[in-house]
This record gives structure tokens, sequence and C-alpha cells, in this order.
């Protein structure tokens, strides 16, 4: 006798379909996006949000590059979300404080360009050379004030410096609390730099912010320069959630277990548990 078609049969294909659809996960929510960049028109020890080559999604952060400066600048962001941070965030660069490595400026390096899968040529194609160089827990060559305390956020940093020390690897610490390396970046090989992925050039981690609500980065240099280090831009996302549809799949893994039990001819789907 043909057997009838199983019940599992019309809800196992969508079952699987969904659970194929969700296995990436969810996607995190961009908080904040920052690009670095060169106006000559900025004053000294100052930032602006115009100028150009600003990236699709980020914002700007212009400091000058003929009118270079030792010390902090930054730059208040608002209209922020106020349930992941305080409403604005203040973000600040540092230079050292002696000698050229101080001497921060913007630069302008026209490379990598938009090719394919790359579209994120505006914020790699200039950035903000001459950062303080460290490692070290307190200390910061970046700084983010004004997020929530005690809270854990996704950082994306990029340091994409073409044309100028190729070959360097930077080193990206996050000095919140201690000093935990992010990542390291290559900057090369060779000159002028190309990417095929607008996550080349990057580090990212997952981080937490202090009791202040303040996030601190740091970065080194592989060549010793102490005018080495260099930033193009960063993004801030939260930390993501599980994907609803996914726990929605695996709640739904039991149903296909193939419990059956005879009733008179038929084998039929047994909602009951199996005996001890």
């Amino acid at each position: 006798m043909k057997r009838a078609p199983s019940p599992l049969r019309f809800f196992a294909i969508p079952i699987l379909f969904l659970l194929a659809g969700a296995l990436p996960g969810a996607r995190a929510a961009a908080i904040l996006g920052v690009d670095f960049g060169r106006n000559d028109s900025v004053p000294a020890g100052t930032s602006s949000t115009s100028g150009n080559f600003l990236e699709t999604g980020f914002r700007g952060f212009y400091i000058s590059g003929a009118a270079t400066f030792t010390g902090v600048v930054g730059r208040t962001y608002s209209g922020l979300d106020p349930v992941l941070t305080s409403g604005a965030v203040t973000v600040s660069l540092q230079g050292d404080s002696s000698g050229a490595a101080g001497n921060i400026g913007g630069r302008n390096r026209g490379a990598p360009l938009d090719s394919g899968a790359f579209t994120y040529g505006d914020l790699l194609y200039d950035g903000i050379i001459r950062t303080k160089l460290t490692s070290t827990a307190g200390e910061f060559t970046l700084q983010l004030l004004g997020l929530n305390p005690n809270t854990s956020y996704a950082m994306r940093l990029w340091s994409a410096n073409s044309g100028s020390d190729i070959d360097t690897v930077y080193s990206w610490f996050d000095t919140t609390s201690g000093s935990n390396l992010l990542g390291t970046i290559l900057n090369g090989p060779g000159s002028p730099l190309t990417a095929s992925a607008n996550t080349d050039y990057s580090v990212f981690g997952i981080v937490t912010s202090d009791a202040a609500g303040a996030l601190t980065f740091g970065v080194t240099s592989s060549n010793g320069s102490p005018t080495a280090g260099y930033i193009s831009g960063f993004e801030l996302s939260t930390v993501p959630e599980p994907d609803v549809s996914l726990l929605a799949a695996l709640a739904a893994l039991p149903l296909l277990r193939r419990r059956r039990h005879h009733c008179g001819s038929r084998r039929v789907l047994c909602p009951c548990p199996r005996p001890a």
C-alpha cells in the first residue's frame, strides 16, 4: 500500500529556508561614522564638518594640512540616538606633545579608488597624519565622549596612508580599560594602495565604554617614525543582537524530529514524547 505523505513535508522546507536566511544574523545599526580629512581654510587647532571627499553616510572631521598644530582637536556631533548615546558625541584626536609628531594635519592621498565591491574611496582618499602614537591604558590617539556608561559597542577603524609610510603596520588598541589589541593594518603592499572590500585597511572589535561614557583608542607604527600615526575614519555601531528569525527557526527544530506511532494501518506524526 502506498504510504500517505507525511505532514512533516509541508512545513520542513519553509523552516529550512527560514533557517538559511537567518544564519547571517542581524546587522549592527550604525551610531556614528566619521571621515577624517583636510581643509586648509580651517584655523589651526580647530575642526570643521565641511570639506572634500566626504564618504556617503559619514560625517566630516576636517583640519588644516597647512596650519598644523600640537595638541588635541575635537568636534561634537549632535542629533544622535538618545537611547544609544547621550544624544551628542564629542570626537577628539591628539598629536604628540613634542616635536614634529605633534604637528597633526589633514592629508589628501588620492588612493585607493572605488573599484568593484570597494566603494569607500572617499573615506580612504584622505585622513589625518601625525597623530599621537600610544598603546598605553588611559592615553589616546582617538577619544569619544558622550556614550552610555559601561555599554558595549562595535567599533571599526580605518588607516590607509597611500604614498607615505608604505608597508608600515599600524596596530590599533582599545585603551579605555587596559591595553587591548583590536588588530593590525598593513599600509601596503606597495603604492598607490588598492582595495577590493570596504573593510580593507581596517580593524574591528567589540569595546565597552567606561563609567563616564568614554572610549579611547591608541595606534602604534611598526616603522618607529614619530610622524607615522594616521587615521582615515571610524564607524561606531551597536552590537548585533541575535536575529529574531534565527531564534524562531531554532525553536522550530524540534518539530523536525520524526516521531511516529502506528494508529490502525496509518503512520501519523506523534505529538507526544517518547516513553522513558
